[in-house]
């Protein structure tokens, strides 16, 4: 693994082909953005920070068009990690920008590229674990690296409930790939890696949490994960002062939701 540049990629506020967010509301107003830097700042970042394999390269995607207020204030909460970029560019140019930096910076033969959502969190273990699945990879194909188990954080003001959840080619997945042809994790949506013939899969602990808020583009609360009331928060470097609540029903009706959602999955193959 020590031939294997790695790259954690997430994008901030690049204009996209969305415009509103599962609730109807416009994104990439300042409000939008106030809100997801605060959620960077609380959740993100310190995850980051505190993991234990900083031998990785953090690509931070911004749009071309941010203020340099925006900007600065973003430089300011990275300042003193070298090895955190942020990357200015366009929804056009994006693709090419990161694929450009990763081929000019790396003379190995191999490359690790992750996802990471800027509102999302990550176990202090996920760079070490992903490198460690990384180093049985064949440089010369594209290999999968799933992380498969991690939680929920559904947020409801100063409390939060916690779900356990497993799936497959997650919002967190990396991929190694051979770096002269690298198109990266990003290449496809990440439920499509799920078509991949080389899917190493880890499942053995869990590596990520989910945040769910007011204003997530399409992730939202699954109703029949089971409520957990508390989780090692040091190995996240969680340090938001959030309670976790068990809502005293959510477990016993668990099963009545995973049956409307099968129901409803079923419906959705007959109608297509």
């Amino acid at each position: 693994m020590s031939q294997c540049n790695h790259y954690l990629l997430t994008r901030f506020n690049l204009k996209v082909s969305w415009s509103k967010d599962r609730s109807g509301v416009a994104v990439q107003t300042d409000e939008w953005l106030e809100h997801r830097t605060d959620l960077f700042a609380r959740f993100c970042l310190p995850s980051v920070i505190g993991q234990t394999c900083q031998d990785f390269r953090w690509l931070i995607i911004v749009d071309e068009t941010s203020s340099v207020e925006f900007v600065e204030r973003l430089t300011s909460m990275i300042a003193g990690h070298d090895h955190y970029t942020i990357v200015s560019t366009s929804r056009d140019s994006v693709m090419h920008d990161i694929q450009r930096i990763i081929t000019s910076e790396t003379q190995s033969k191999c490359v690790v590229t992750s996802r990471l959502d800027n509102d999302d969190i990550l176990h202090k273990g996920y760079i070490s674990t992903v490198r460690d699945c990384a180093s049985t990879a064949d440089a010369s194909t594209t290999t999968v690296i799933d992380l498969s188990l991690g939680y929920q954080l559904v947020l409801n003001g100063s409390s939060a409930s916690l779900l356990e959840l497993r799936d497959a080619c997650n919002a967190f997945v990396s991929i190694v790939e051979p770096t002269a042809n690298c198109k990266t994790v990003w290449s496809r949506k990440h439920t499509q890696w799920l078509d991949s013939s080389r899917i190493v899969v880890d499942d053995a602990g869990r590596y990520w949490i989910q945040v769910i808020h007011k204003t997530n583009i399409a992730n939202k609360e699954i109703k029949h994960l089971r409520a957990v009331s508390d989780f090692d928060r040091a190995s996240f470097n969680f340090q938001a002062p959030i309670e976790l609540s068990v809502s005293r029903f959510h477990n016993l009706l668990r099963p009545w939701h995973y049956m409307i959602e099968i129901s409803k999955r079923q419906l959705r193959r007959i109608w297509q």
